[in-house]
């Protein structure tokens, strides 16, 4: 190549506004290794030579759509693709939802975003199974800042989150699903207790508890050789499950006594108001709502806020459902003491007519870890 670069992948833009991409071009070639070809000019094979590809076409056009479509079905590198998209047009944004496209940048194409995303994109291959669990010192080191730092970007990504849906923003999604890829890789490549070691380093009740369901949720889909995307799914919806929370106030959810009558149906209300703000933005998949929405109904129909009975009940729910329960029962706040994983692992058995008795089975070697519970006592201040 002549030169050296920050990092080893070769990007390609695909662009039908050359002009545009030039800049770009200009602005990343000292980073990374970047050609660009037009749109029209462009063939399948093109893409051999190159790890990331970065798609700026016109997304209101059908036949750039179908024939995206078809470049995505063959290229190696789709979990890679990132498209241009106007942020504006809710149309456009699912649409590239639904080719599977992971990684979105504003149109027209903005220089220090595009290079913002290739960026991650290259740190997350390079550390990629860098912490594999083999007992190495210096390995588990990596493993436990990895998911050190992806628990700070929980915190910050809710941070965002909140100030979003107070202001009537749009919604975060791009930091959300990198975020999510982050999670993925921290907890696939290392233990639960390295997790939950991480999350005790946060003081917040509210980030705790979403921060052990987002780390038990995508522990269970790894465990289980889930899809990528069910993985994503099910790791986005942990992360946004409780959301509707920032409608309620404060003051009740940290209530250290009973609830009243009036106060506990406004905390009911989380559930709807955690579907209405996700489906503000199109991107979001519906799996991910239905979790907001649906994360407290039982098998039974005696949850909230719909009643839903057993099949109504989709598995992705169900699972968040299980673990929910669990790391609510696990975790100590100012109304409750915290029940060892032993025996919140009981009360879920318990429940037999409320959960599914399968997925709660499935869920036994996560939640009974030995390790795992010692840390669990830890986070709650109930072990030395």
């Amino acid at each position: 190549m002549g030169k050296d670069y920050q990092y080893r992948h070769k990007v390609l833009i695909v662009s039908d506004d050359l002009l545009a991409a030039a800049v770009v071009l200009k602005e990343m070639s000292g980073i990374i290794y970047v050609e660009m070809i037009a749109w029209e000019d462009f063939k399948t094979t093109d893409l051999k030579r190159f790890d990331i590809p970065v798609f700026d076409v016109d997304f209101t056009e059908p036949d750039n759509i179908t024939r995206l479509q078809q470049i995505q079905n063959g290229n190696k590198n789709r979990h890679r693709t990132i498209c241009s998209v106007d942020r504006k047009n809710r149309k456009v944004v699912a649409q590239a939802n639904a080719l599977g496209i992971r990684y979105n940048v504003k149109k027209p194409l903005d220089s220090q975003h595009l290079i913002n995303v290739v960026v991650s994109i290259c740190e997350k291959d390079t550390n990629k199974g860098c912490c594999e669990k083999s007992g190495d010192d210096l390995d588990l080191q990596v493993c436990q800042k990895r998911a050190s730092e992806a628990c700070f970007a929980i915190a910050d990504l809710l941070d965002r989150f909140i100030v979003s849906v107070r202001k009537g923003d749009a919604l975060p999604m791009e930091e959300v699903y990198s975020s999510s890829i982050q999670i993925i890789e921290a907890v696939e490549n290392s233990d639960m207790d390295v997790w939950l070691k991480a999350v005790r380093a946060h003081s917040s009740f509210t980030y705790r508890h979403v921060m052990i369901v987002t780390g038990y949720a995508t522990a269970f889909a790894s465990k289980y050789s889930l899809s990528q995307k069910e993985k994503e799914r099910l790791t986005i919806g942990a992360l946004l499950h409780d959301i509707g929370k920032v409608k309620i106030p404060q003051k009740i959810l940290d209530k250290p006594g009973q609830l009243t009558d009036d106060e506990y149906q406004k905390v009911r209300r989380h559930a709807e108001e955690g579907a209405r703000i996700l489906q503000r933005d199109l991107s979001i998949s519906p799996e991910v709502v239905m979790i907001a929405r649906s994360h407290h109904e039982m098998l039974d129909g005696s949850g909230y806020p719909d009643g839903l009975k057993g099949a109504e009940i989709p598995d992705i729910v169900r699972i968040m459902t299980v673990i929910d329960i669990f790391s609510a029962l696990v975790e100590a706040r100012s109304y409750k003491k915290s029940m060892s994983p032993p025996e919140a692992f009981n009360i879920l058995l318990e429940m037999h007519d409320k959960l599914d008795q399968d997925i709660v089975r499935a869920f036994q070697p996560i939640a009974l870890d030995r390790e795992a519970d010692i840390l669990v006592q830890k986070i709650n201040g109930t072990a030395a």
